[in-house]
């Protein structure tokens, strides 16, 4: 073969070749493109916010307000602040008649919403306890008005608005012995005449009786009575014949006039701290006890002055405090009467700004296509010394779900007044956690 003819058979192999690689080559190129990445998930038209909870029965004067402050919120946090990421909130409310089984089933109601909820709001001891593994089972937050603390350990995804009522009974024991039994050298004999439930019964628990021990505080009777009861003289008659000085209660709406008022009737009720007269008995109560003053009738106010109280919220009588100044308001704005001005409506307004605030920084954190139960659950837990408004502050931790920060009140001539700076709550929660 001469050397042409050797070039151009090579030639005609490497042309073979590119023919037969051309196609191969093509089908490479011509396969379908990659899925672009997903896009992120649009806003929402309205995020809901579902709560349950006694709107009618005999907390309902507490309660109902408890909503109303929620949706007054929810409509000046969209006005103020644009809302949850630019988009409004919108509550949806379901009256429980303060009966478990109906809480239960409003529970398993919104539950299945779509898209699933984020947030419940609840306010009623017995529910909470009942519901408190659904709501880790189903990574559903929930936002609690009642401060049962046996409902948030171990924590989970309950929050309260509030220190629990044991730590707030706590408070109350180191106010009563650390100041007044010293100003007055008196030993405090305690009585406690509460509600005969789930909410009136969580301060009978042994971390209440031992820190009481550990404080000097001699527990000289525990008596309860029923929810609807008007009157309760049975009850005190036998806390005044074991000696009691104080007796404290842990109930609301007309609870703690109910109690006041049997003291009266006995005309042992004592409304100046400094009157240590044998047989005279002052008086303390919860954390919710009525209005913003005592010519409220849940304060009972023939019998209310003096009562002692404490306080997580600023009370409406703090008129220069500017949360209060915000509250009067949206209150205005909102055309609500003066019988809104209740514990209940300023713990609404509370309860709705954190979750707001929470569910913003959620987006922020994980955005609209990942928020979820635990997004939320986790920006409850960087809470610390937040400032609601200029009512209060709010400090929560993974370890702790419930602020620890209040002050102690007084009713001075129908005025709910601060007579103490702000003091941390002893650590009350069942020993077992």
């Amino acid at each position: 073969m001469n050397k042409s003819n050797f070039i151009r058979q090579i030639a005609i192999v490497i042309g073979v070749i590119t023919l037969l690689t051309i196609p191969l080559v093509t089908g490479c190129a011509q396969k379908e493109p990659a899925a672009p990445a997903a896009s992120a998930v649009e806003k929402p038209s309205v995020v809901k916010l579902y709560g349950y909870g006694d709107l009618s029965g005999p907390v309902a004067p507490v309660s109902g307000p408890v909503v109303a402050a929620m949706s007054d919120m929810a409509k000046w946090y969209y006005e103020n602040k644009g809302g949850i990421d630019g988009v409004p909130i919108e509550i949806v409310a379901r009256d429980t008649e303060y009966k478990l089984e109906q809480a239960i089933a409003a529970y398993n109601a919104f539950r299945e919403e779509k898209p699933k909820p984020l947030i419940f709001y609840t306010w009623g001891s017995a529910e909470i306890e009942a519901l408190k593994d659904r709501f880790i089972e189903d990574e559903i937050v929930g936002v609690m008005y009642a401060s049962n603390t046996a409902a948030i350990y171990p924590p989970g995804y309950l929050f309260m608005t509030t220190p629990g009522y044991t730590d707030h009974f706590g408070a109350f024991m180191d106010w009563v012995s650390d100041v007044w039994s010293k100003e007055t050298g008196q030993k405090v004999k305690l009585g406690i005449c509460t509600w005969d439930n789930a909410y009136g019964r969580a301060i009978l628990v042994d971390e209440c009786r031992d820190y009481a021990k550990k404080k000097g505080i001699e527990i000289v009777a525990e008596e309860v009575f029923p929810i609807t009861a008007l009157e309760c003289s049975t009850q005190m008659k036998r806390i005044t014949t074991a000696g009691a000085n104080w007796v404290y209660d842990n109930t609301l709406g007309n609870g703690p006039g109910t109690v006041s008022k049997a003291l009266s009737e006995l005309g042992v009720l004592a409304s100046d701290l400094k009157n240590t007269k044998t047989g005279m008995v002052h008086r303390a109560t919860s954390p919710f006890p009525g209005g913003s003053s005592t010519a409220t009738t849940m304060l009972a106010p023939d019998v209310s002055d003096g009562l002692i109280m404490n306080r997580a919220l600023a009370s409406w009588n703090e008129v220069d405090n500017p949360g209060i100044k915000v509250a009067l308001d949206i209150m205005a704005k909102n055309n609500r009467e003066s019988k809104m001005m209740v514990s209940g409506y300023l713990s609404g307004l509370e309860g709705m700004y954190l979750a707001c605030e929470a569910l913003n920084s959620a987006v922020k954190a994980v955005g609209w296509d990942k928020l979820d139960g635990k997004a939320i659950k986790d920006q409850f837990e960087q809470f610390r010394n937040f400032d609601i408004l200029g009512l209060g502050t709010y400090t929560i931790t993974p370890d702790k779900h419930e602020p620890t920060t209040v002050r102690i009140y007084q009713v001075q001539g129908g005025k709910i007044i601060p007579i103490t700076d702000y003091m941390t709550c002893p650590d009350l929660r069942p020993y077992k956690y």
